[in-house]
C-alpha cells in the first residue's frame, strides 16, 4: 500500500552518505525541527546542519502530512476519520525505514522524544547511535 510519510531536511548529505541524523518527534508535532527543538538546531549546535544531514520524519497518525485520519480513503474517497486503522510504533518506525532506505544512506544517529518508552526496540536493529534526548 501507498501511504504519506511527511519530512523534512535540514544540511547536505555528503559524498560517503554517512552524516545522516534522524530525529523522531512525537505524535503531536510536525517534522519542522526548528519549531519545538529549535534552540538545538544550528550550526555549532547539537542538531548541526553543517555536520549533518538531518531528517525528521512525521509519525503516522499525525495531520502534518502524513498518513492521518485525515487522509483520503482511496476506497472510499473519503477521509479515514474514525475508521483509520490501528498503527503501531513499530509500523511508524519500519515506514521511517522505508524512506530512509530511499536515501540508500548509512544512518549516523537517532534521536527521539519517548512515545511511551516503546520506541527504542523497533529502532535498535539500526547500526547506529539511539539516543533518548
Amino acid at each position: 500500500n501507498n501511504f504519506p510519510i511527511a519530512y523534512k531536511t535540514w544540511g547536505t548529505l555528503n559524498e560517503a552518505c554517512d552524516n545522516v541524523l534522524v530525529i523522531c518527534h512525537a505524535l503531536t508535532g510536525s517534522a519542522d525541527v526548528a519549531d519545538w527543538w529549535g534552540p538545538l538546531l544550528g550550526n555549532d549546535l547539537a542538531f548541526d546542519p553543517s555536520r549533518f544531514f538531518i531528517i525528521c520524519l512525521n509519525s503516522m497518525g499525525s495531520p502534518y502530512g502524513s498518513f492521518s485520519p485525515l487522509t483520503i480513503n482511496e476506497q472510499t474517497g473519503t477521509r479515514y476519520g474514525p475508521e483509520f486503522p490501528l498503527c503501531t510504533v513499530r509500523d511508524d518506525v519500519r515506514a521511517h525505514r522505508i524512506v530512509l532506505d530511499s536515501f540508500r544512506c548509512e544512518i549516523n544517529s537517532v534521536r527521539y522524544r519517548r512515545i511511551h518508552g516503546r520506541d527504542v526496540e523497533p529502532w535498535s536493529g539500526l547500526p547506529c547511535t539511539v539516543m533518548n534526548t
